[in-house]
């Protein structure tokens, strides 16, 4: 019966790791070509593709 519960504990705490990974990576899109892309960590200043500033995250 423990190694179940402690499967059990380890899925859901799997979970909720994902869950808030998810909702904390932030959208950009490049005014100037169009590019989307998102960012897990930080925050990006400038298109990966054509190199301009990027005004800030879409929520």
């Amino acid at each position: 019966m423990a190694p179940f519960i402690l499967i059990v504990i380890l899925v859901i705490v799997g979970v909720l790791t994902y869950l808030y990974s998810t909702s904390t990576r932030k959208f950009y899109v490049c005014q100037e070509c169009g590019e989307r892309m998102r960012t897990e960590h930080g925050s990006a200043s400038h298109c990966n593709t054509c190199g301009a500033s990027l005004n800030g995250p879409i929520d």
